[in-house]
């Protein structure tokens, strides 16, 4: 059965409004040498401690489009961000009207762990001790301390360290500790099929890779194709091209992702797929249906939308959210 997302943990609350919280960052600070990068604008292995999954990596400043800013807030929706204070999850939603100024922010990852429902972020800003700890709210009791060499402020399960002048992490304790870890190089940095399939993406403003984003699903058992068992890694982008969101769908082998591509294009009702096929209440009209593109590659499925209908970024929530959906199985 495909697990439902419960709601956002509201262990954290603002003590207002922090519209303009931080300030402008100037600079990007990276943790390991130029030959260890995994993504522009000093993204670096040894940022992302082993065990990071999904791995979410968004320069802030390049997202503009509705597509890029609907892809942000739809891969926040998953639980393993639940303790991720709202102020700042709410900075990233475009229909919200309070949560921090994501202008403020120069580049952010968002990393999970071994435990679907703890992950945290590491956000490169040019900002204040205390602008780091009113995350955390200002009503409710912050324990402090330290924790390998770093000042870290905990709050219920949530906590925010200072890395470096310029540079945080948040999220549920025990990842950031985590972040903190591999920061000191105590333990070894994110690999395998997550790292792998991440460097493979188009670049974009938005990047990521994950084995399973645990969002809110209303698909029911029985509606899901055995084919997405087969699914090993799942990567997207907003590439910088007239494609609004790319999807990749790596599978056990070849025919494997040719049986994965077929049951896609029937749940998306692409046309020329078997309409009686499809498992799925059909969410798209027509104009986004003939701009979905579904291609079978070796090993892997490529999905493109191309966004030229109205309401963009409703669509591209829709399909990264029915992919994640459909590839959340049970074993999972």
């Amino acid at each position: 059965m495909v697990s439902k997302r419960p709601s956002r943990r509201t262990i954290l609350v603002s003590g207002g409004t922090l519209i303009g919280l931080g300030i402008a960052g100037s600079s990007i600070w990276s943790f390991g040498s130029d030959d260890d990068q995994i993504g522009p604008g000093g993204l670096t292995i040894g940022t992302v401690p082993k065990g990071s999954d999904p791995l979410i990596w968004v320069d802030t400043d390049a997202v503009k489009t509705a597509a890029q800013k609907a892809t942000v807030s739809t891969l926040l929706d998953a639980s393993t961000f639940d303790d991720l204070p709202d102020v700042f999850v709410e900075g990233f939603d475009e229909k919200s009207q309070s949560g921090i100024d994501t202008n403020d922010i120069a580049e952010l990852v968002l990393v999970g762990s071994d435990t679907p429902t703890d992950g945290g972020a590491i956000v490169w800003a040019d900002w204040s001790k205390g602008d780091i700890v009113d995350l955390l709210g200002t009503d409710q009791q912050i324990k402090s301390g330290s924790y390998g060499d770093h000042p870290i402020h905990t709050v219920g399960k949530t906590s925010v360290s200072l890395l470096t002048d310029t540079s945080f992490a948040l999220g549920t304790t025990t990842v950031v500790k985590s972040i903190i870890d591999a920061r000191n190089g105590d333990v070894g940095p994110v690999g395998g099929d997550t790292l792998d399939k991440f460097e493979g993406t188009d670049h974009g403003a938005v990047r990521f890779s994950f084995n399973q984003l645990p969002l809110s699903c209303k698909i029911r058992p029985g509606q899901r194709s055995a084919a997405y068992d087969k699914v090993t890694q799942v990567v997207g982008a907003t590439p910088a091209s007239d494609v609004a969101i790319q999807l990749r769908l790596f599978a056990a082998s070849r025919s494997a992702a040719d049986k994965v591509a077929t049951a896609i294009r029937d749940d998306l009702g692409i046309p020329g797929s078997n309409d009686d096929a499809g498992n799925l209440d059909r969410e798209y009209p027509n104009e986004v249906t003939n701009d979905i593109t579904v291609r079978h590659e070796s090993d892997f499925v490529t999905i493109e939308y191309g966004g030229v209908a109205d309401d963009t970024g409703k669509h591209v929530r829709n399909i990264v959210k029915t992919v994640s959906c459909l590839t959340l199985s049970p074993e999972k």
